[in-house]
């Protein structure tokens, strides 16, 4: 992204202190996604110890009811007694787990929902990010939104509602709605839509 900026500036069609603003958002930016990723793993690897745990406490449980079980029919109360408070712990621990999971899995989609969001020049990212994690859903540890992958999913999401995208150029410039900056491979452009962000006009 350096080099982009740089030609842009070799070729004329940003000043100096234009590519220095450039520079610093896209540090910015690029800093946030590589603490997002971070994050992301991070809450994946908890995430599986949390499903080893649960594995774990599932197995003691089942051991444990044989054990009470059998303690019942050998008619050994006290036995039985100290079980079943060992069983209630377990079961404690099961349901806090449980929580625990779900709280992850929040935060992880969250977390991967805003990484995927730095690609779209959105009007009101906090309003879209609300709104999107309510309909995301984890199916066997993957991200889905409206049936598709997460990423496509928001693809697909701002197709259909492309007056939450920013328009390009600026107003009465009679640019779109529709538009997102792109590159010629198609992939965005995040030096046309910083510049968008900051009010900068490329030549």
């Amino acid at each position: 992204m350096e080099e982009l900026i740089k030609k842009l500036q070799d070729e004329g069609k940003i000043s100096q202190e234009v590519a220095n603003v450039l520079l610093n958002k896209f540090k910015e930016v690029k800093q946030k996604l590589t603490s997002l990723e971070k994050e992301k793993s991070q809450l994946e690897e908890t995430l599986k110890k949390i499903e080893v745990n649960k594995t774990t406490l599932q197995k003691q449980l089942e051991t444990l009811e044989e054990k009470i079980k059998k303690a019942k029919e050998e008619g050994k109360n006290e036995v039985v007694k100290l079980l079943e408070e060992e069983r209630l712990s377990k079961e404690s621990l099961q349901r806090e787990l449980e929580e625990l999971k779900k709280q992850k899995e929040e935060l992880q989609k969250r977390t991967i929902l805003q990484s995927i969001l730095q690609n779209y020049e959105v009007i009101d990212p906090e309003l879209v990010e609300e709104v999107l994690l309510k309909r995301v859903k984890v199916i066997e540890g993957q991200l889905f939104l409206n049936n598709l992958p997460l990423k496509e999913g928001v693809e697909q999401f701002f197709k259909e509602k492309p007056h939450l995208i920013r328009a390009k150029g600026t107003p009465g410039s009679g640019g779109s709605e529709k538009d997102i900056p792109t590159t010629d491979n198609g992939e965005v452009n995040l030096t046309q839509m910083w510049a968008r962000k900051l009010g900068i006009k490329l030549q």
